[in-house]
């Protein structure tokens, strides 16, 4: 009988204690690192024409059109219409290069990470560890 009065109030506990933590847990939002931000300041710009102009912001990947109506391509200093935005997942630096993860509106997710041939650019892949879903177009490159 006491190994049974242990047994249950053994479960009692353990039951409080895995309640405890279940509300004492948060959400964590995603976000660009100060580190990350100061490194990805400025403007880039796709490959592909007609391209974008993309802005990242503390949460978001912002793509903006580099064209106006009639397909001209805009002057460097100005950002066309906003056409989408997706949110930033994580950002690390891993032996000196960026990793930048983004999530689409789709839920499918996708990367750019820094070349290893210039700073200025950000090689796009669709999954990180498959070498075989580098685009150069979708690939970003920092201008003055």
């Amino acid at each position: 009988m006491k190994k049974r009065k242990f047994l249950v109030l053994a479960m009692c506990i353990a039951m409080i204690f895995s309640t405890v933590i279940v509300l004492n847990t948060t959400n964590v939002e995603a976000k660009a690192t100060k580190k990350a931000l100061k490194y990805l300041k400025g403007t880039w710009h796709t490959n592909n024409r007609p391209g974008y102009k993309v802005k990242f912001t503390k949460n978001y990947v912002k793509y903006y059109a580099d064209y106006d109506s009639n397909f001209n391509q805009l002057p460097n200093k100005k950002l066309g219409k906003l056409e989408f935005k997706y949110k930033i997942v994580f950002t690390k630096k891993k032996k000196g290069k960026w990793i930048i993860k983004v999530k689409t509106r789709k839920g499918t997710y996708y990367y750019f990470r820094t070349s290893d041939v210039d700073k200025k650019i950000l090689d796009y892949r669709g999954k990180l560890k498959d070498g075989n879903t580098y685009s150069g177009s979708s690939s970003l490159e920092k201008w003055k």
